[in-house]
This record gives structure tokens, C-alpha cells and sequence, in this order.
């Protein structure tokens, strides 16, 4: 039904590039379709599948950092971004918290072998990194959030604790990572964005940029 709509607001509203936007429904039905035939394969239970990705994620997180900080000199203003798809910061952040959260929900309670603890470790690690880093204020409170509000544990609680000291050392260490981008504007982009929906309530402005 969602994809359907999508395309109704695609030939209704139009779209800078519209055959490239109407196969965005399409790619997202196929990975839908690809999470339920993972779920319904009894070899592997979804739930391990996921903690590979979150593991994965993790790993991936890290690489991220090493890459962007080892591939050369960027712009003082240069934030963070992930290797592959996810080359956009606040995309790249709000993907990478979500795997985080996942992780830390999919691998509690499970049984854990020794010597994945090594591996859990870097994927923790590179997921810190990269989200202290990324300088996504949003996604931290949005992280802390969830973890604090969704039946909170002992791990959850030290993953709170280790978000907000990594916060803290971060303010401590390059205090210009969070005078770059202050609240002067976001009043103005909310009620800007306030407005806009007051226009266009039931279509949205389609993919126009």
C-alpha cells in the first residue's frame, strides 16, 4: 500500500529524476521480500542473521572512521561519513545508531561464545567512534532514549554511561565539534517545515528537491 502511494505522489507532485524515484518503492519491496524469505529459512534463524549485520555494522562502523580520517585532508567543516552507500552524514549516522540499538536488543540475553567477545568489543568500539564523531546531536539523545526507555538493563545502562562519557570526553578534548552547528536556526527550520506541511498535508511535496 505504502509503495503505491508513492507512486500516486510521484505522477501526482512529480519529481526532478521521476523513473529514478519510482524504482525506490520497488527496491524497498525487494528488500522487504528479502527479510521475509531470510525469516522463513530454517536453517538460520533471523534473529542470528541480524546479530551478524549489527556485528558486522559494528566492524564496518570502524573501517568508516580509519577511511575517512586516512584518505586525506578534508574542509575544517567535513563530517563524518561511511564507506559504500551511506556517504552522507546524517543518513550515515541515523543507519549506524539504528544498527546499534538493534545490536544491543538482539544480543541480550543470547549466548555469547569466547572468542566472539574480541569481535563484540571492535563492533562496539567502531560504533562509538562513529557516532561521537558524526557529530549527530540527534541521533545521541535519540539513542540514549531508547536505550533508557525500553525495559532498561545493566548492559543498556553501561552502553548509556559509555555514550555519555564519550560525549563528555569529546567536549573535553575538540570543544568546536559542538560550536559548529548551534540552535540559532532550528526555530526557523521548524516552523518552516510547519508551514510546509500546512501546504502540502496529504501529498507531501513529492520528490522535488
Amino acid at each position: 500500500a505504502l509503495a503505491f502511494w508513492t507512486l500516486l505522489v510521484l505522477v501526482v507532485k512529480g519529481g526532478a529524476e521521476p523513473v529514478s524515484a519510482a524504482k525506490i518503492p520497488f527496491y524497498v519491496g525487494l528488500s522487504l521480500l528479502g527479510i521475509v524469505l531470510a525469516a522463513l529459512d530454517r536453517r538460520c534463524a533471523l534473529e542470528s542473521q541480524l546479530r551478524f549485520v549489527a556485528l558486522l555494522g559494528g566492524i564496518l562502523a570502524a573501517l568508516s572512521v580509519l577511511y575517512f580520517y586516512l584518505s586525506g585532508p578534508h574542509a575544517p567543516d567535513q563530517r563524518l561519513i561511511a564507506i559504500g552507500l551511506w556517504d552522507t552524514a546524517i543518513m550515515a549516522a541515523h543507519a549506524v545508531g539504528a544498527l546499534a540499538v538493534l545490536g544491543v536488543f538482539l544480543l541480550r540475553g543470547a549466548e555469547v561464545r569466547p572468542w566472539l567477545w574480541p569481535l563484540l568489543f571492535a563492533a562496539a568500539a567502531g560504533y562509538l567512534l562513529f557516532l561521537g564523531l558524526s557529530q549527530t546531536r540527534g541521533v545521541w539523545l535519540a539513542m540514549i532514549a531508547v536505550l533508557l526507555a525500553v525495559r532498561p538493563t545493566r548492559g543498556s545502562a553501561l552502553l548509556v554511561l559509555s555514550l555519555v562519557l564519550s560525549v563528555i570526553l569529546l567536549w573535553l578534548c575538540v570543544p568546536e565539534l559542538f560550536l559548529q552547528r548551534g540552535l540559532s536556526y532550528r526555530p526557523e527550520l521548524l516552523m518552516g517545515g510547519l508551514h510546509l506541511l500546512e501546504q502540502n498535508l496529504w501529498l507531501g511535496l513529492g520528490f522535488n528537491p
